[in-house]
């Protein structure tokens, strides 16, 4: 894990990349990496865009777009279809390369945790892939207009499912244990446990001193006790810190959770940063019993989500 200021992001990159990738988001921190980058040589550039997404998401992609004029290519999904998200990166990353190993540049910091987690299990089963770099824009504030115990950045979940690629193994004759990485949203979290009813409960929460936004570092320790205190039904609920600014380091607790539990169903749901979802992907990679679900928003704090940071994260996966 590299930490830079983003400023001296484009001098710190010194490779060249065959394919850069990025999402568009109602979040300006979608534009910070691909901005400071936009003149690199990058032979494709591949822009995630939510076709049902809102107005922003789209000017923002034409921004995006305007930034790699001659080699990016808007990717429309849907994001509440995997299988597309699924078939449209497997189809788009390769193609034009033949048998040529590829580098990816990949910007994490406003996909979601769906489509980033499929995203990254695709490519680590691509052969021709040589390199995976992921990129993660810290936000300076979530929420900036609210105190933290009033701060939201969505609310209620459409649905839960499983997430494509990480089904799991779960035998009906074991207990479920629910393992959710707490955020800043910590009414969807509660929402969550109340809909999928395990049998027991584990809370992840990132450690403060590890905190990549520092305004709020004491906001996840606060909303986990405070989802721990509304899940007062479950008397088997256990918590634990990650450092969220580590993959590897997060991937190593998440083990360790995991080992501590060899006799029950272990589903778990990222809903912290983007480095602690992709510390989840890398625990996952080697733990294939573990299944990771994802209960999409039905409303998001366009207005009010995020203030672009000033640091970047590198890490290669």
């Amino acid at each position: 894990m590299n930490k830079v200021k983003l400023s001296k992001l484009n001098s710190t990159l010194q490779s060249e990349y065959d394919v850069f990738m990025c999402c568009s988001s109602f979040e300006a921190r979608c534009l910070s990496v691909p901005q400071k980058i936009r003149k690199k040589n990058f032979k494709k550039v591949l822009i995630f865009r939510n076709k049902y997404g809102s107005d922003s998401i789209h000017e923002h992609a034409m921004k995006l777009e305007s930034f790699f004029p001659l080699t990016s290519k808007v990717l429309d999904m849907n994001f509440e279809d995997p299988l597309s998200i699924a078939d449209i990166i497997s189809s788009e990353v390769g193609k034009g390369f033949a048998s040529k190993k590829i580098s990816v540049l990949i910007d994490i910091s406003t996909f979601t945790h769906e489509a980033l987690m499929i995203c990254l299990r695709i490519l680590s089963l691509k052969k021709n892939i040589s390199s995976i770099t992921c990129t993660y824009v810290n936000a300076s504030d979530y929420c900036p207009d609210l105190p933290a115990d009033k701060k939201w950045l969505s609310r209620g979940c459409k649905n839960l499912h499983s997430v494509l690629g990480y089904s799991g193994m779960l035998f009906p004759s074991q207990r479920d244990r629910l393992i959710v990485i707490v955020g800043y949203e910590y009414h969807r979290a509660a929402d969550i446990i109340s809909l999928f009813e395990p049998n027991a409960l584990t809370l992840v929460y990132g450690s403060p001193k590890n905190s990549t936004t520092e305004k709020n570092k004491d906001a996840n320790k606060l909303y986990a006790e405070l989802v721990q205190d509304m899940s007062f039904e479950y008397s088997d609920v256990e918590c634990e810190e990650i450092p969220c600014d580590d993959p590897d380091l997060t991937a190593k607790k998440l083990e360790q959770i995991y080992e501590r539990h060899p006799d029950e169903n272990l589903i778990i749901i990222p809903m912290n940063n983007k480095l602690s979802t992709v510390g989840v992907v890398k625990s996952l990679l080697s733990n294939q019993a573990v299944q990771a679900c994802y209960a999409p928003a039905v409303v998001y704090n366009e207005e009010n989500y995020s203030q672009p940071g000033t640091d970047c994260y590198i890490y290669e996966f």
